[in-house]
């Protein structure tokens, strides 16, 4: 192989390495997004949660006293 095919064949491997850095970023970012739209969800079902269970409380104090 000459000292071309050489250079050939690095090109190739770093714009392919290039590409598939690229494809690699963009899942992470995606799954980032994700991550955090999860955590979001997660906050709101905690947050009814503590209003459920605010509102059992008041009734279960409601039973009591009537």
């Amino acid at each position: 192989m000459t000292e071309k095919d050489f250079q050939r064949i690095q090109e190739l491997l770093t714009t392919n390495l290039s590409a598939a850095e690229g494809r690699i970023n963009n899942r992470i970012d995606k799954l980032e997004r994700e991550i955090k739209d999860v955590r979001g969800e997660i906050k709101g079902v905690r947050d009814e949660m503590k209003d459920v269970r605010s509102e059992v409380k008041d009734l279960r104090t409601a039973m009591e006293e009537g």
